[in-house]
């Protein structure tokens, strides 16, 4: 069961939603912006044909590479796609972005649980699958970015391996196209104000500079650290790191 809800999972969080090509005012709106599915204000709901799903760019790179998500480095992509700000799952977000700072990266079940009724109400079950997913041989337990024993937990941060570095930079480059479409440049604050991406991570300023050293290294960004705060300048296409996140594995 577990098994096809992981596969389930793939699908379900790599598939954009675009409007179909009959509605033209939809299709010009829409083309650029393949994970909304915000309607257009001049397009009611009742003139639309229908909504058509269709594999993004990185669930076709995972679909052909890794199709069972067995690796390691799959699974770590897909719990950083559910921790996402916009497009991901909103309890993941919470306590991926958050957690660390209510909890820091040990804690206990009942620790979770009051975490989650402070953000939530009493909703006691919203840990029980989060946990689960990690632990289970069947679904996430590669990644084990939580694990368990005795009931206390402990978050695993983001493995420092240059052979995941391509995946966390395709990651980035999708995150930044998401909430910033249209800027080619930003500051490091700003970045991780709109993504909270190396909170999720679970880096500290040590580990994030290295990663930003690899990205500018590769050709990724170039960074200018004169300003104060590092200024990250684009220059590869999120397409092109996309078709390089299993380059480097064994």
């Amino acid at each position: 069961m577990l098994y096809r809800l992981r596969l389930r999972l793939l699908k379900i969080d790599l598939l954009r939603s675009d409007i179909d090509k009959n509605t033209r005012t939809s299709e010009q709106h829409h083309a650029d912006a393949p994970s909304s599915l915000t309607l257009p204000s001049n397009v009611t709901k009742s003139r639309q044909s229908r909504w058509h799903l269709a594999v993004t760019p990185l669930g076709e790179v995972i679909s052909r590479e890794d199709p069972f998500i067995n690796e390691e480095l799959t699974q770590w992509l897909l719990h950083l796609q559910l921790c996402r700000l916009q497009g991901g799952a909103e309890a993941w977000y919470t306590l991926f972005s958050e957690g660390h700072l209510a909890l820091g990266n040990e804690f206990d079940s009942e620790g979770l649980k009051r975490f989650f009724t402070a953000r939530y109400g009493n909703r006691t079950s919203v840990p029980g699958p989060i946990v689960r997913m990690y632990n289970d041989r069947a679904s996430f337990a590669k990644a084990a970015v939580l694990s368990e024993q005795s009931h206390k937990l402990s978050r695993r941060t983001a493995p420092l391996q240059g052979s995941f570095y391509p995946s966390y930079a395709a990651t980035l480059l999708l995150e930044w196209d998401m909430s910033s479409p249209q800027i080619q440049q930003l500051t490091l604050e700003e970045l991780e104000g709109h993504t909270r991406f190396f909170s999720i991570m679970g880096w500290k300023e040590k580990e994030i500079h290295q990663f930003l050293d690899w990205l500018s290294d590769r050709g990724i960004v170039k960074i200018n650290r004169q300003t104060g705060s590092p200024v990250l300048l684009r220059i590869a296409r999120t397409q092109v790191v996309l078709e390089t996140i299993y380059n480097d594995l064994a």
